[in-house]
């Protein structure tokens, strides 16, 4: 016998109850009540007996309480066949970026990011308030050489 998965299920039985409380055995009145109950919604892994118990661990929990199923087995869904992406280099963009950025080409990392930075507040279109359309077009295609 195999563990399988069980969705605690109050959908039919709709107690008030906040879950079901486990068994020290196969008797409903032998609750194990020094334990926190197996909420409605969780997931649960155990054994089924063939006799409307699951075993999980040492518990029990019943399958069906008052004529209603509470635990309901879950099958997983085959797992979806990963596709290939086409992986692709981006294209060169033509330019100088260090002089578009305006530093020099033997500059660290930390003064690339922080011209860039810069470079990127000051030709934002959103950032740069009242301006005409001209001025727009050219601040976003600014923009888009960075």
């Amino acid at each position: 016998p195999c563990e399988r998965r069980y969705l605690c299920d109050n959908s039919q039985l709709r107690a008030e109850a906040t879950g079901i409380a486990f068994r020290f055995s196969k008797d409903m009145q032998d609750k194990d009540l020094s334990n926190p109950l197996a909420a409605w919604g969780s997931i649960v892994e155990g054994v089924d007996e063939g006799d409307d118990w699951l075993k999980v661990g040492n518990r029990y929990l019943p399958i069906s309480f008052q004529g209603f199923r509470v635990l309901v087995e879950q099958v997983d869904a085959p797992p979806e066949p990963k596709r290939q992406v086409a992986r692709t280099r981006p294209k060169p963009r033509p330019g100088d970026y260090y002089a578009l950025l305006g530093v020099s080409r033997l500059a660290t990392i930390e003064e690339v990011n922080q011209a860039f930075r810069a470079a990127s507040k000051a030709s934002h279109p959103d950032k740069a308030g009242t301006l005409d359309e001209a001025s727009k077009r050219e601040l976003e295609r600014q923009m888009a050489a960075l």
